[in-house]
């Protein structure tokens, strides 16, 4: 069934949902609603809501987002429909929010989406959408006049009452809009927000880095690593992959047991091609800054193009490992391109498994370079495995994680209120929600 086809039910389930029962209609409030940062020439009411405020990948990619925000032009609002799990993550979303709501026991749609709306809400973004705990019937009560998904479900909402989705010219590219009933912010560089520049920081200290014996990985072979949950490897890419390995005869496969069910089949499916287990190397699931930390000890990644690595590849390219990546059609297959252009290292984009399975075994068993050309790099990389190019596009990832927008959290936060300010004026002018190509800063 088509994605927007079957969100479209989704959308109108929630719906249904949302007015079950309940006295509050949709759009009740909408026609006499007041677009307060505007119209009173004062702050923009930005709300963010969502399950993950917690122990969680958004929470880990946009901790420091809320405390970046321009207090002069936003007032920041925070919903969580989840209790604290009082980790370091809710702690800290709690302080740099201007103002922080746990609403998880408003148990009522209504009674919620009458809260919001109480506190005159300009902007209300949905972190969660179509994910555990995410309650989008509140949205579909419309509180606010705005309101945009962004981060925590990678396609269209399919829903009426969704008007704006974030993204990027990559992950969705004009061609591809009709597939979305939202319109879109495209944000310049990657949609995908990150705060390895501000909570991750000790990575890049040399002194901190673990070494391959602590986890037991071998010190003379070329590992090739993919640390997404095993669920996003498909037959396609699992049969190139094993094929990578026949050609790279002293390499392995560094894996996630994640979960810990899926290693077995791993090892069997690995079998059927001719791979022998040994080939194959486990790791269990670490806290995320020792996994973060851990990743430069492959030597590629190896990404997963039916459903990248979004976090997962935002993990690797801070640790400096180089990956390779192919985007299909599907949003969700195209957010590692958009890393890596955010990152300006394109050429780790390949569009089609040949050229992804050739760069592959490039970057390990190409020309290891002559001295002269080893002498240009940090003796760590030169002495490391595989070819030249792989040694110097490691050092290209080493380097551009300071410079390339990618890491640029604050930037990233102004191009959101960008995108944000463009939505809340035509709302005010009563112009209807149209494409927002936010222009680089």
């Amino acid at each position: 069934m088509d994605k927007l086809v079957l969100a479209r039910k989704y959308a109108e389930r929630d719906l249904a949902n949302a007015l079950q029962g309940e006295k509050y209609k949709p759009y009740k409030q909408f026609a006499v609603h007041r677009l307060k940062g505007v119209i009173d020439k004062t702050r923009i009411k930005l709300g963010y809501v969502s399950y993950d405020f917690r122990n969680h990948p958004l929470a880990h990619l946009m901790q420091s987002v809320f405390g970046m925000h321009d207090r002069s032009s936003f007032e920041v609002f925070c919903f969580s429909l989840s209790e604290s799990d009082n980790s370091s993550y809710r702690a800290r979303i709690e302080v740099d929010s201007e103002h922080f709501y746990d609403i998880s026991k408003i148990s009522s749609h209504a009674e919620a989406a009458e809260f919001i709306h109480s506190l005159g809400i300009d902007v209300l973004v949905n972190l969660s959408g179509y994910t555990k705990g995410g309650r989008n019937e509140i949205f579909a009560l419309k509180p606010a006049p705005v309101q945009v998904s962004y981060m925590g479900f990678c396609s269209t909402m399919g829903a009426k009452y969704i008007d704006y989705m974030g993204a990027d010219k990559t992950v969705i590219p004009e061609v591809y809009t009709n597939f979305y009933e939202e319109k879109i912010i495209w944000l310049p560089h990657s949609y995908f927000v990150n705060d390895y520049a501000q909570s991750m920081r000790f990575v890049l200290d040399e002194s901190n880095r673990p070494k391959r014996s602590d986890y037991g990985l071998p010190e003379d072979k070329f590992i090739y690593a993919n640390f997404n949950q095993i669920y996003k490897i498909d037959p396609d890419t699992f049969d190139v992959w094993m094929r990578i390995l026949k050609k790279t005869p002293n390499s392995i496969l560094w894996l996630l047991r994640f979960p810990p069910e899926g290693q077995d089949n791993i090892i069997k499916e690995a079998a059927k091609r001719g791979i022998e287990p040994s080939r194959l190397f486990f790791t269990n699931v670490e806290d995320k800054p020792i996994h973060v930390n851990r990743c430069f000890l492959a030597d590629l990644c190896l990404d997963t193009p039916l459903c990248n690595g979004h976090t997962t590849g935002c993990d690797v390219l801070w640790s400096g490992l180089p990956m390779v990546t192919m985007p299909l059609k599907d949003l969700a297959s195209r957010v590692g391109a958009g890393l890596c252009i955010a990152l300006e290292c394109p050429e780790m984009i390949k569009q089609n498994y040949a050229d992804y399975e050739a760069f592959a075994l490039q970057m390990a068993l190409g020309n290891a370079g002559t001295g002269e050309e080893l002498g240009r790099l940090p003796k760590r990389i030169a002495d490391g495995r595989g070819s030249i190019e792989l040694k110097r596009l490691r050092y290209k990832v080493e380097q551009k994680r300071m410079t390339a927008p990618l890491f640029n959290t604050k930037l990233w936060v102004q191009n959101w209120e960008k995108g944000l300010a463009e939505a809340v004026r035509l709302a005010t002018e009563s112009k209807p929600p149209c494409n927002i190509d936010v222009a680089e800063l």
